[in-house]
């Protein structure tokens, strides 16, 4: 029976049930509201959108509507359950581990629980699984009319931890110790001197202080040699 016919039917039930029981507005409005639903429903069921389809035929086949809406309704929607399939999702790690995951069907913006059975329309779907830890892992699968127990496994990989940077500023390694600093000079190095990384050999800032001081030192003697020997 056509949608035409269904609205003929329910609008010839609500003119004599108002005519003879003397039906209320309120009622008058509830079947109606059959009858619309019975149209739109039977529409959905044809283009096979039937989980649309499903939720117009079961407000039709409610006890308020008509017994002939009833009737139609209540057959049509045992033909779209029939026809409704049904998928879970398992999402698993690479190595076979069951994971805990937010499964996600075609983008939708809530999440389904993994392992629970999902009514679909017939047709393309795309699964996705996100997962703390793990990459996202995505799936595409066709189900057919009918089908019940289609399972889509999603495999997750472990993210790879990358690697830290060099610690302190660029171009700054470890601690050095000039070796022919003195015993009390290298013990001051060792708390304050940073090496350089450059192409040329390494410089500590101390050894190039202790090497002045030492020329220094050096030189003193030096010039008062040269004055005792002009004295003479």
């Amino acid at each position: 029976m056509n949608a035409a016919r269904v609205v003929a039917r329910a609008s010839l039930v609500s003119a004599l049930a108002i005519a003879v029981f003397g039906a209320s507005p309120a009622h008058a409005d509830d079947v109606e509201g059959c009858v619309k639903s019975a149209e739109l429903g039977q529409s959905a069921r044809r283009s096979d959108s039937l989980l649309s389809a499903r939720g117009h035929l079961i407000s039709c086949a409610r006890e308020v509507c008509p017994a002939l809406i009833r009737a139609d309704c209540a057959r049509w929607l045992d033909d779209v359950e029939a026809r409704l399939p049904a998928a879970s999702v398992r999402v698993t790690s690479d190595d076979g581990r069951d994971i805990s995951a937010k499964v996600i069907i075609d983008g939708a913006g809530s999440s389904v629980p993994a392992g629970k059975s999902i009514r679909l329309d017939p047709g393309n779907h795309t699964f996705r699984a996100e997962a703390e830890g793990f990459e996202t892992a995505e799936e595409r699968a066709v189900l057919s009319q009918g089908e019940r127990a289609r399972v889509i496994t999603l495999v997750m990989k472990a993210k790879v931890a990358q690697p830290l940077g060099p610690i302190g500023p660029p171009g700054l390694t470890r601690a050095c110790i000039p070796s022919r600093l003195s015993a009390s000079s290298r013990s001051a190095a060792s708390r304050i001197s940073v090496c350089e990384v450059a192409p040329r050999p390494r410089i500590c800032a101390p050894a190039a202080a202790s090497r002045r001081a030492a020329r220094r030192t050096t030189s003193t003697p030096r010039r008062a040699n040269i004055s005792s020997r002009t004295s003479r």
